[in-house]
């Protein structure tokens, strides 16, 4: 998405964005292809992944791997905070100040890429998490870089494991209820509010 976002070598925000909705429909495509593809007694695992939620079977070797990448993106988080702030005055005050939005970029995206990875393998995709704490934590904290990475990042932690939470208490005749459904009811009019309010703009 990096790479195709690029125009004569500088990146186009708003070719990064409509490049991302087709990478993500054409990666949304592979994934059904590859959950159709598999032999019928993996398919119920595929669609539990797919829906999200805290795997029962999460192994200490997961949980320690994923834990020193989280802290490594907590440190890059720290490291670039100053020039996340400059950047987020607008490219051409950053660049006057000294920062390499280049070099900047590229860490973020690849830190932003593991760090996602790492909370799919945990829990599958959840919505809202990442769309609403961030926001959230501006409101409360500001919108310096360094505290709003570290507190977005529990604020996320804390949804989810209450979401988690709720669903392992509520007993339904056909099975546990999706961690989706929790962050979306949550997620979803606090999104809508902070829309209305212009908290995201």
């Amino acid at each position: 998405t990096y790479l195709l976002s690029r125009r004569r070598g500088v990146l186009d925000p708003v070719l990064l964005v409509l490049t991302g909705v087709a990478v993500g429909i054409v990666c949304g495509a592979g994934i059904m292809l590859l959950r159709q593809s598999l032999p019928f007694q993996y398919t119920a695992a595929a669609d539990r992944l797919l829906i999200g939620g805290i795997r029962d079977d999460t192994t200490s070797t997961e949980i320690w791997t994923i834990g020193t990448l989280t802290i490594m993106g907590a440190g890059v988080c720290w490291w670039l905070g100053p020039s996340m702030d400059l950047a987020s005055l607008g490219e051409d005050e950053a660049l006057s100040l000294g920062v390499r939005l280049g070099r900047l970029r590229f860490w973020m995206f690849l830190w932003a890429g593991i760090l996602t990875a790492c909370s799919i393998i945990l829990a599958g995709p959840i919505g809202f998490v990442g769309l609403v704490c961030p926001h959230m934590v501006r409101l409360v904290c500001g919108p310096r870089h360094r505290p709003l990475a570290i507190l977005a990042a529990l604020a996320g932690a804390v949804l989810v494991l209450g979401a988690d939470a709720l669903v392992r208490n509520i007993e339904l005749a056909s099975g546990r209820l999706p961690l989706n459904v929790v962050t979306a009811l949550v997620g979803g009019p606090v999104f809508i509010w902070l829309l209305r309010r212009g908290s995201m703009t």
